[in-house]
């Protein structure tokens, strides 16, 4: 498919330098797989708005069978990419741009042009410049459309090179765009939404100056609309535009594959080549697979067969891993853990409806997460059997641990168990032995809780001497609070343990450790970077998620002070192009699309904390 983008060139002069430099600017045979449409207003009739207020009532404008507005509109919603150039009149934009703006105040109150991307042009003498371009770019962002670039070119007569810079420059971030990555639009969308719905309840349909805007935002495809996304994507639908550009289209999104809710994908038609040594973990294993399909499954309501093929293929490797190593007498991390193991892909699968011997397979499961609770004797010592030996390579953890250890962390410790085998309780599947597990586990956890200024602690890896004496007296890694080995993740997992079970008493204790924990300073939580494993955003999710639940709104000067953290780290800069931010680290735990996700998160549904078990 062949982008459109359509040039708004604002102004009334024959002659005009903003027409020539937009000209010379798409001139490069780079552009020629583009439909590109340069409009200048001189050559269209537009009135000025009269301030009827009908658009907002009506839905209407009574000029607009008197000039050309409607041909401009049109040409608009067919768009992909919006320009709007303009010189510099007064410090400000000229008289005809404005009369055009004025005109699409409406747009502004549906973000009719949601989910295309834009750039702005602004020619000057000498100054002004600043201002007019920071009004474009306004302009651009209320209507919903995704500002990716701003350029100012000077009348002189050395614009060439600079015209050859920034059209390269711009093609290089439309290519590279995310589309509808924008926590401006997400937070505009919102209040939107939340407004009219709320005007909608007040006027019960009366007449009042916003009758359209809000029977507009009152029909059922906008209202069920989750975010900013899916109502960019549903827009281009109703408006009849279903083809997709190629931005919407960019793996970095799961949102547009296809428009064929028939798209069918058997289990036979899934690669299978080799499967065997593909790992199978949530984290970069088949897990993660399946979770992203299924994720845009439930996003798009497209590929519901290939979502279920996935996770009946995924069911069925967990249970031959099983069988290999489940006689081993040590296990490893890899074996059971969250990030690779069991207990992260039950906890995945046991969100589906089985068949009856699709139940026998999670059965398997879980009886082996039981069956590691169990006590065994080693070196004369009583300790269950996530009792991990050290490698032989690990010289470090040798040294502190050199009889072996137990992991207490939410990624690769015991937790990952405990949560899933609670999880497997609630949802019915009442083993033999299923209860005594999850107990033992409990009471793992809080026989070596430790309070430093009621502020709760665990051991990130506890050496076979301290389990046997029931203390810990070293540790691996200095006390932080993130997913990977913090303890506001182990509390957090330990309160969702706990309301599986509806224990109410230990979640209290659980959510009050959690509150205790959130309310140090934040130079407590000893953390240095912004990414999810080890950093701030895991701290974000988990107060996001504890917000949401219990509306403490002492939480909110936290998460803001924290959003700033990530923002101004020097790991992640918004201000950059994507190509630039992604050229660092793209991954999910340790990378930009984590922190990312996290601050999307905010004001959007969160989908991966799933993928953590911290949801």
């Amino acid at each position: 498919m062949i982008d459109k983008i359509v040039v708004i060139v604002g102004t009334n002069h024959e002659g005009s330098y903003t027409n020539s430099i937009v000209e010379k600017f798409f001139e490069h045979s780079l552009w020629q797989n583009y439909n590109i449409t340069i409009l200048c207003l001189k050559d269209y009739k537009i009135n000025y708005c009269i301030g009827c207020e009908k658009c907002f009532s009506d839905g209407l404008c009574p000029l607009d069978n008197t000039d050309d507005f409607l041909k401009i509109h049109t040409l608009l919603e067919q768009a992909d990419i919006i320009g709007l150039a303009s010189p510099v009149y007064a410090h400000s934009v000229p008289g005809i741009m404005k009369f055009l703006i004025d005109r699409l105040s409406h747009d502004f109150h549906l973000m009719t042009f949601a989910g295309k991307i834009g750039f702005t042009i602004t020619t000057t003498i000498n100054s002004g410049h600043k201002i007019v371009q920071d009004y474009l770019k306004k302009i651009q962002e209320q209507l919903g459309i995704i500002n990716l670039a701003n350029y100012c070119f000077f009348n002189t007569k050395k614009v060439s090179p600079q015209i050859t810079n920034y059209s390269n420059d711009l093609l290089l971030k439309i290519k590279n765009s995310c589309g509808y990555l924008s926590f401006f639009h997400t937070n505009l969308f919102y209040f939107y939404q939340s407004y009219y719905s709320m005007l909608s309840e007040k006027y019960n349909g009366k007449n009042f100056s916003q009758t359209y805007e809000m029977k507009y935002w009152s029909q059922a495809w906008v209202k069920n609309c989750k975010s900013f996304q899916e109502y960019a994507w549903n827009r281009r639908t109703h408006s009849g535009l279903v083809n997709v550009p190629h931005y919407l289209s960019n793996k970095k999104l799961s949102f547009q594959l296809t428009n064929n809710k028939n798209a069918l994908i058997s289990t036979a038609q899934i690669e299978t080549v080799n499967i065997d040594d593909f790992p199978i973990g949530m984290i970069g294993g088949l897990g993660y697979e399946a979770f992203l399909v299924n994720n845009y499954f439930d996003t798009t309501g497209n590929l519901e067969t290939f979502s279920r093929s996935i996770n009946k293929l995924l069911l069925g490797q967990v249970n031959k891993y099983i069988k290999s190593v489940n006689n081993k007498k040590f296990v490893e991390t890899k074996d059971y853990d969250l990030v690779g193991g069991v207990s992260g892909i039950l906890y995945y699968l046991l969100d589906f409806t089985w068949n009856i011997e699709e139940q026998e397979n999670l059965k398997r499961g879980i009886n082996y997460l039981i069956h590691l609770t169990e006590p065994i004797i080693y070196k004369d010592y009583n300790i269950n059997k996530f009792f991990i030996l050290n490698s032989d390579t690990d010289n470090c953890k040798n040294k502190l641990f050199p009889m072996g250890k137990l992991d207490f962390g939410l990624s690769h410790g015991m937790l990952g168990p405990l949560i899933t085998l609670s999880k497997a309780f609630s949802y019915g599947y009442h083993l033999n032995g299923l209860e005594i597990a999850i107990e033992r586990l409990f009471k793992v956890y809080e026989r070596f809780k430790k309070y430093q200024s009621s502020v709760p602690i665990w051991p990130t890896e506890l050496s076979l001497m301290d389990y046997t004496t029931g203390s810990f007296t070293k540790d691996i890694r200095p006390v932080r609070a993130s997913w990977c080995y913090g303890n506001i993740a182990i509390s957090r997992g330990l309160e969702k343990a706990a309301k599986y079970m509806k224990e109410e008493s230990r979640k209290r204790v659980f959510e009050k450790d959690l509150f205790e924990i959130i309310n140090q300073p934040i130079e407590k939580y000893n953390l240095e970077y912004p990414f999810l494993c080890h950093g701030y955003s895991s701290v974000l999710t988990i107060f996001t998620l504890f917000y949401r639940e219990n509306k403490n709104y002492l939480l909110l000067k936290k998460i803001n002070d924290l959003v700033n953290i990530i923002l101004a780290s020097n790991y992640l800069e918004i201000k950059k192009s994507p190509t630039e931010i992604f050229k660092q680290d793209l991954s999910f735990l340790q990378g930009n699309i984590g922190c990312l996700l996290t601050l999307n998160g905010i004001s959007s549904e969160m989908n991966y904390p799933k993928l953590l078990m911290v949801d």
